[in-house]
């Protein structure tokens, strides 16, 4: 029987039966799901860290990006959607990171990325959170202290 034979011969093969263990579980499933939480719960849960974990530092939250601008010493001619840094870290006086919290589909807009590069030309270190991702306190925390 011949490869023609095979593929348009008049007897079909029958497909292999599949196990039910099989078709429970997709292939490349991960082990555990994991819930998308709000843009607000995360920012609760970063600040939360902050408070019990990272009080040796101080922090603004909430910070405009005509805010942060000031705080770095620009001049520069901020667009008005350009999105707030959730959360600004300061140790010794000093401005030494900050934190944006954005969904998966929002962090390549230009209000994102505008306020990127307000960080890149002040030389601050940016740090996102997706909320897509289980962010648990102690990934925060150690995320945190090793930017800072």
């Amino acid at each position: 029987m011949g490869l023609f034979d095979l593929l348009f011969g008049k007897k079909k093969q029958p497909l292999p039966k599949v196990s039910d263990e099989a078709k429970a579980e997709p292939v490349g499933a991960p082990a555990q799901a994991v819930t998308e939480m709000s843009v607000e719960e995360l920012k609760v849960r970063i600040a939360k860290v902050f408070a019990e974990k990272l009080n040796d530092v101080d922090v603004e939250a909430n910070v405009s990006a005509g805010r942060l601008c000031e705080l770095c010493g620009l001049n520069a001619n901020i667009h008005p959607a350009c999105a707030s840094v959730d959360f600004i870290v300061k140790q010794d006086g000093k401005l030494c990171l900050a934190i944006v919290v954005v969904r998966p589909n929002t962090y390549r807009g230009m209000n994102v990325i505008g306020t990127k590069e307000i960080c890149d030309k002040a030389g601050i270190p940016y740090m996102r959170f997706f909320t897509s991702m289980p962010n648990e306190e102690q990934y925060i925390e150690e995320r945190i202290k090793n930017a800072i």
